[in-house]
């Protein structure tokens, strides 16, 4: 049995605003933007229920509104954000999707404070395709 994949690319330009434990004379919320390209592994057809499982991988560049929140300093105004997530598309036309997400945005060194953050999500979306 040959199993064949697909691996699709797309870029995401977003922004985001994070709330934060308030520490001493510290800043409680970040804003960003940033600019991450998203690689997409699937199999090339369906699964016999239906349903089309994915990976997907990326890294992308952000610009943070401040260099500190809650009582991370992360460094620098300038982050790089990672994600890796697994998940499936469902529904007639792949219109439902359910992923689980984890991230990690740091400076990948480039200062000496680097302590990083890290999410994890469950996300669902609804394509409108």
């Amino acid at each position: 049995m040959v199993y064949r994949r697909r691996l699709v690319c797309r870029w995401i330009l977003g922004a985001g605003h994070w709330n934060g434990k308030s520490g001493k004379e510290r800043n409680d919320s970040i804003t960003h933007v940033g600019v991450t390209p998203v690689f997409r592994l699937t199999r090339h057809q369906k699964l016999a229920n239906g349903a089309m499982p994915f990976f997907e991988a990326s890294i992308g560049a952000h610009i943070m509104s401040d260099d500190k929140i809650g009582d991370k300093d992360l460094g620098g105004n300038f982050i790089f954000g990672d994600q890796i997530s697994g998940g499936a598309q469902f529904g007639n036309n792949l219109q439902h999707e359910l992923s689980l997400r984890l991230q990690h945005y740091s400076n990948a060194g480039l200062h000496s404070s680097n302590p990083g953050i890290n999410f994890a999500g469950l996300r669902y979306t609804y394509n409108l395709d």
